[in-house]
């Protein structure tokens, strides 16, 4: 397994209950007083989903710090995700009772080995979401299929502390799509194909009924190598459609959504999409809701980006997906013998360039 890191910017985690099996990932916590709490209010733990559709959390003024008609006491709203490799956890408190507090953290995948050391973090003074006190956390980058032992313990300079143990698995199985390269694609389903197109082609599409829409379309561009093959090229942007939003995912590495810049963190107003910067060369878009992920990172060797799609097995876009990289199936589906990729018009053919020249994006190519 890689060496593992705990990669924070001006971040922390608050600990919340979560039910068993969000996300298709096995998540357990458990919420408990702790060794000094000198607070008697309640705690209300929500998950940020949850909060969205049973409340209006967007104040007309941002100094407000209670919202009409939450709980009495705190309110703590979550949100945790995983991909192959990383795992989320966002967590905002929208009572202000928190604006001074730290988090103490340990995490470890040994459970009976657990560090002695705790590291300390602070409060996101980069990202806040509707007004509130919000901590995140980045954990990663582990094996797929690993498990993810997590201790919190949240303090203010009053005394208050409070407990919270989490686990975490990452994306099990880890099967996206992927592109990169000039350009070498891999479908859902593994198949290994070179496609050296000069337009922009839809690799991914929700073309079946779901509450979720997501479209994935790579751009290439830039021949690489014109000595050795005049023919290659290399995917140069991405953009991504959901219901509410349009992201771009430029070779610079910046990111936009609506037109607007993402600097580190962000969460649309009514939960959709959420976009977090790992480090100076990759970035997660995912939506909690879709129960999807995009990795868009550059290769530090040659320069080359690298576009990774995932769908969570419990995903409502499973067996709903079509595009170059064909279709989302369940991972327990029977195998069945290959019979070519299916085309846009559902013909299936043996021919790439046939199937990449059905996915063109109509006035993309140069």
């Amino acid at each position: 397994m890689r060496n593992l890191f705990l990669f924070l910017v001006a971040a922390c985690v608050v600990v919340a209950i979560l039910p068993n099996n969000a996300h298709g990932k096995s998540v357990k916590r458990l919420f408990k007083t702790g060794r000094r709490s000198t607070d008697d209010e309640p705690v209300t733990v929500i998950p940020l989903i949850e909060l969205l559709e049973s409340y209006d959390i967007h104040p007309t003024n941002a100094k407000r710090q209670t919202l009409p008609g939450l709980p009495d006491g705190t309110v703590i709203a979550y949100l945790v995700f995983a991909t192959c490799e990383y795992v989320a956890f966002w967590a905002m408190e929208f009572s202000g009772k928190f604006v001074d507090a730290w988090m103490n953290l340990r995490y470890y995948t040994d459970p009976l080995n657990p560090p002695d050391t705790w590291v300390t973090v602070n409060k996101n003074l980069m990202f806040s979401f509707a007004g509130s006190v919000t901590f995140t956390v980045t954990l990663g980058p582990y094996d797929p299929c690993t498990t993810v032992y997590i201790e919190t313990i949240l303090e203010r300079p009053d005394g208050l502390t409070k407990m919270g143990n989490i686990t975490i698995e990452t994306d099990c199985p880890c099967d996206p799509g992927t592109g990169q390269g000039d350009p070498h694609y891999v479908t859902f389903d593994k198949y290994h194909l070179e496609f050296n197109g000069k337009c922009s082609y839809v690799l991914a599409e929700t073309c079946k009924d779901s509450p979720y829409y997501l479209k994935v379309i790579s751009k290439h561009g830039e021949v690489v190598n014109t000595l050795s093959n005049p023919d290659a090229r290399r995917i140069e942007s991405a953009d991504i459609t959901t219901n509410n939003h349009k992201i771009n995912l430029a070779d610079d590495g910046q990111i936009t959504i609506d037109g607007i810049v993402v600097n580190s963190y962000y969460l649309s107003d009514e939960g959709e999409i959420g976009i977090q910067m790992i480090d100076n060369i990759t970035s997660i878009v995912f939506s909690d809701k879709g129960k999807w992920w995009v990795e868009w990172t550059k290769n530090i060797r040659n320069k080359r980006n690298i576009l990774y799609i995932g769908i969570h097995k419990d995903s409502d876009l499973i067996g709903k997906m079509c595009g170059m990289l064909g279709p989302k199936l369940p991972s327990n589906a029977p195998s069945q013998s290959f019979i070519g990729y299916q085309m846009k018009n559902g013909k299936y053919t043996y021919d790439v360039i046939e199937l990449g020249n059905s996915y063109v994006v109509p006035n993309s190519c140069p």
